[in-house]
């Protein structure tokens, strides 16, 4: 998890974190909304890197800024899932009872939560791949 709080951290100061929901909008999420998104991912606990619960179609993309990417989805036992691939490490974590797939897409959608989110792209646009 420490390569992942690098690539959050480097995001955040960078303001380069973008986020991709299942509705297509590919928007640049606020500073006080990735804080909340990274919030909810200290809750996590490590599911395993072998780990082979395929995203439902229900996915958000989150891409730091440094060629790591989280996809978020909720697996087919209901719980919050997040896949992350970086550089240094990779692997598959359970995100705790109090963080919901709701309160993420919302976190990561064009209104955010109080603190909108700027919009970069949206599902027409072919660049906007999760």
């Amino acid at each position: 998890m420490f390569d992942m709080a690098y690539s959050i951290a480097y995001s955040v100061e960078n303001n380069t974190t973008m986020a991709v929901t299942d509705g297509g909008d590919r928007v640049l999420l606020d500073p006080y909304n990735m804080d909340c998104v990274y919030n909810m991912i200290l809750t996590a606990k490590y599911a395993g890197r072998g780990r082979k619960a395929a995203p439902a179609d229900s996915c958000i993309v989150i891409d730091f800024g440094n060629d790591t990417e989280l996809k978020i989805y909720t697996g087919s036992d209901g719980k919050v899932y997040m896949d992350y691939a970086g550089s240094k490490s990779s692997g598959c974590y359970r995100l705790g009872r109090y963080a919901t797939y709701g309160d993420l897409v919302r976190l990561c959608s064009p209104e955010g939560t109080g603190h909108p989110n700027k919009v970069i792209g949206g599902s027409g646009d072919p660049a906007v791949q999760p």
